[in-house]
């Protein structure tokens, strides 16, 4: 969480563009809206930047746990393009239980509001899907819930110095009754029409003495137009290279365990600290497409690594020759022996 933390504010920061001081709104669409139980409900996360540049947004979502059920953030619209933090499909359990949800994203090159003539939703954080719960309903009385964002929200303006904008936060209202103003089947025919892969991306690796404590990182980023990216995996596959004989030895005699993926969160520490791993990196979106990218880290060889293989050149090396004369020992013991036998 730390390094997440420290990740989100050098992005901040790192982006120049002068600004003054001034307000952001961060608001769900539609503000109020009439469901039943079972629906399946969605509402946009919008930002209204009001002529400021904003470049880095911190929030969450708080909602009633007993009413409804969180199912997915898709992000396919979404103008953030470097996700820091958010929830994906694995982690709703414990965001039902808790009743909350938080998302951490930035937009490289700031956004300063919609571009006069621009048809689409450029101004959308993602897309939210909640269910509402079956047995909400008692007696047929109407129900409400509120769906508000969490309190320590903020929103960093493109100045250079992470500077908290003036925000203000808008959240919704869900009327629950017997009858439905939604169309139940929109998230589900989303994903059933779904066939596109995540966009392709690149993986850079990286160090800093602020983050892990100078370990080497990788970062990954990309956009899934479509239903959006659900999670990132990753995986270390040794290189063949870099495995030494009698690894090898063992491979065949012992099937090694198959490399796992792991769900990663950028960024990424990686567990091969000596960059003799291949690096494997999966998108994978909402409707479980899945865009595969592969790094193979430069082979430099540190000052420990180049001793070792020094000292195992000289004993194997040792090694050799102590056999060889062995051998000739041996062959001169064998020689010697014959003749005297033969007098």
């Amino acid at each position: 969480m730390i390094a997440k933390r420290l990740f989100f504010i050098l992005f901040s920061v790192l982006i120049i563009a002068p600004i003054s001081i001034n307000a952001a709104v961060l608001s769900l669409q539609p503000e109020v809206l009439q469901v039943a139980p079972g629906d399946t409900v969605i509402f946009k996360i919008k930002i209204d930047n009001e002529k400021e540049c904003v470049n880095a947004i911190e929030t969450g979502l708080r909602f009633p746990k007993e009413l409804l059920s969180f199912k997915d953030l898709s992000t396919g619209e979404s103008m953030i393009s470097l996700w820091i933090e958010k929830p994906t499909l694995a982690e709703a359990k414990s965001i039902n239980e808790s009743g909350e949800f938080k998302f951490t994203g930035g937009i490289p090159g700031g956004y300063c509001g919609k571009i006069p003539g621009d048809p689409g939703d450029s101004d959308v954080l993602g897309e939210v899907i909640f269910e509402v719960k079956k047995d909400v309903l008692k007696d047929g009385i109407k129900d409400s819930a509120q769906i508000n964002f969490l309190d320590n929200s903020q929103i960093l303006l493109n100045d250079g110095l992470g500077s908290t904008a003036n925000s203000r936060f808008s959240g919704a209202n869900l009327i629950i009754s017997d009858k439905s103003s939604i169309n139940k089947e929109d998230w589900a025919n989303r994903l059933k029409d779904d066939k596109i892969l995540p966009e392709n991306f690149v993986i850079e690796l990286t160090s800093d003495p602020s983050i892990f404590d100078g370990k080497k990182y990788i970062i990954f980023s990309t956009t899934d137009k479509q239903t959006g990216v659900d999670r990132f995996e990753v995986r270390e596959i040794k290189m063949p290279a870099s495995i030494k004989w009698w690894e090898s030895v063992w491979g065949k005699i012992f099937k090694p365990a198959e490399q796992k993926w792991q769900i990663a969160v950028m960024p990424y520490l990686l567990k091969d600290q000596s960059l003799r791993s291949t690096i494997q990196v999966k998108a994978i979106d909402k409707a479980g497409n899945e865009r595969l990218v592969e790094y193979i880290p430069p082979q430099t060889k540190t000052n420990a690594q180049i001793m070792f293989d020094v000292r195992y050149a000289i004993f194997a090396l040792a090694l050799i020759l102590i056999l060889a004369l062995l051998f000739i020992i041996y062959k001169n013991f064998s020689a010697s022996g014959g003749n005297k036998t033969k007098t």
